[in-house]
């Protein structure tokens, strides 16, 4: 599944990231999400992957504030980071009243009943 492959990508590249990290609990922090990453999202716990996407995306942005992540790899991280929540909530991994449009459901219903009708 590419939502699996996308989440094994960017815990790499935060392993990766961390390698070159000085301050050793920072790098821990991103070590510890990388895994978090790893194992929610392939079992389709997505409310723990998109936590942890969310903790790994303020940690990457305040790394590059500090100048433990080059700016270059920080904007890298944030768009796959940004782009796998949103294929996770468009798989059916958000199901929050936020995201739910009861008009545009029932709205779309109606449409194409006319349509058939009108057919």
């Amino acid at each position: 599944m590419i939502i699996n492959q996308k989440a094994r990508a960017i815990a790499l590249a935060l392993l990766k990231v961390s390698v070159y990290v000085r301050r050793d609990e920072f790098r821990k922090s991103l070590e510890h999400l990388a895994f978090s990453i790893l194992e929610a999202v392939p079992m389709e716990n997505y409310e723990m992957g998109r936590r942890a996407l969310s903790a790994a995306e303020s940690l990457v942005l305040f790394g590059r504030e500090i100048y433990e992540i080059e700016p270059i790899n920080a904007d890298i991280l944030l768009k796959e980071i940004q782009g796998l929540t949103k294929e996770i909530s468009y798989s059916g991994g958000s199901r929050s009243p936020e995201h739910v449009s009861l008009d545009e459901i029932f709205d779309n219903k109606e449409t194409q009943k006319k349509e058939r009708i009108r057919q």
